[in-house]
Parts: C-alpha cells; structure tokens; sequence
C-alpha cells in the first residue's frame, strides 16, 4: 500500500517508503525505505515491532489458558449431564417396574 503511494525517503539517495510506524510515542523518523532500515535508522521501529511480538506470545498464552480451562469444565458438564441422564433413566425403569 504504501509502494502504491510513491513516497521518497527523506535521505536524497534512498528509495521510496516502505514501512511506516504508526506509533504515535515514537520521536524519531517515523518512515523508513529498505536502505534506513539496513542501515540501523528504524531501531525504534524494531523495537516496537519486538514489543508487540511479546505481547501477542503472552496473549496467546492467556487464551491457551482459557481454552484449557473451558476444555476442563466442558468434561465436566458432560460427566454432570450423563451422571443425571442415567439417574433419570434408573428411576424410570424402577418407576415402571414398581407401578
């Protein structure tokens, strides 16, 4: 999208825009060719790329959690549920026989 939009880098001799941060926190360039990134100009930008991994790795970990959890109190609905049906089907029977 951006290579769409034929952006110049700010540096006379690079290429056209790339990447672009759109953290507003950021106080360095916030646009960058393949050439500001080679030569080390986006480490801020690297940075939060970084920051962001991290945060999804512990998302991600919090939802297994959740799903483990849901998993678990799943089988035991359903061991609740067979434990009622076969009361009930008990009952009747001996409902039956008796009557």
């Amino acid at each position: 999208m951006i290579r769409e939009l034929q952006i110049k880098c700010s540096i006379e001799e690079h290429d056209q825009v790339e990447l672009a941060c759109l953290n507003q926190t950021c106080k360095t360039n916030r646009i960058y060719c393949h050439q500001c990134l080679k030569n080390g100009d986006g480490e801020e930008l690297i940075k939060y790329f970084n920051y962001i991994e991290k945060e999804s790795e512990n998302q991600i970990a919090e939802l297994n959690l959740m799903v483990k959890k849901l998993n678990k109190l799943f089988t035991q609905l359903k061991q609740g549920l067979k434990k009622n049906i076969n009361y009930l089907k008990r009952y009747c029977y001996n409902w039956i026989q008796n009557n």
